[in-house]
């Protein structure tokens, strides 16, 4: 795949993706506040991407390393996710199958993945080839919906075992992804490294698709807690 084409389906895919979460928002929460959270993810895709496009992510000598200006926010939003009660006021009147079945969205990526590969812009380790299994969370998912649809009496355990499961993948290729980029904290010496983490689009794969599929685990989870 060409380079100018190969930006345009990745750009393509984000917006694919962002559009499902915006509408998401706008069926799910009151009007006011679908707008609000649509800000700012507006406002996250303009910082990201600029950030990237200036070249500031580029700098990968630079300690600390740059893209700790991506991680740290994921982090700190995952974290609220995980800790908020108005989130989890929202999850556990959601059905579970509504934070599952999307994850199939990670199919694509892991194809996209691959053709960063070719363009040298991340080592193999990080696709389906050579290290990364990624792509059964993905593939599994709408069985794991099913799964919960016809045992309802063991959907707590399934929902547990299957987004656990995925969130130790995904972390296992994003530790990987951060090993192996070309910066102070580089461990793993592949060829070619993580570059695509420091370059517009592609700093995207971090900012939405990995933040979109911890977030929907996250969000999976909360589904199961007890009411209050």
């Amino acid at each position: 795949m060409a380079e100018s084409e190969l930006k345009m389906v990745f750009l393509a895919w984000v917006g694919i993706c962002i559009s499902g979460v915006v509408v998401a928002l706008f069926l799910k929460l009151p009007k006011t506040t679908a707008l609000k959270v649509t800000a700012m993810i507006m406002t996250w895709l303009i910082y990201s991407g600029y950030l990237a496009q200036s070249g500031f992510l580029a700098e990968y000598t630079a300690f600390p390393p740059r893209f700790i200006f991506i991680l740290l926010p994921m982090v700190v939003f995952l974290l609220y996710l995980t800790k908020s009660s108005v989130i989890k006021k929202v999850a556990v009147s959601c059905s579970p199958a509504l934070f599952i079945l999307p994850q199939v969205f990670r199919i694509p990526v892991e194809l996209l993945l691959y053709q960063l590969y070719r363009a040298s812009l991340v080592p193999k380790m990080l696709t389906y080839e050579g290290r990364n299994i990624d792509l059964l969370v993905a593939l599994t998912a709408p069985i794991a919906a099913l799964l919960i649809y016809k045992y309802p009496g063991k959907k707590d355990k399934l929902i547990k075992i299957w987004n656990l499961s995925g969130i130790l993948i995904l972390s296992n290729v994003v530790f990987r992804g951060i090993l192996s980029a070309p910066s102070p904290l580089r461990i793993l010496n592949t060829e070619p490294p993580n570059l695509a983490i420091g370059i517009f689009p592609y700093v995207y794969l971090p900012a939405v698709f990995v933040l979109l599929a911890f977030s929907l685990h996250i969000l999976s989870l909360r589904t199961i807690e007890r009411k209050v």
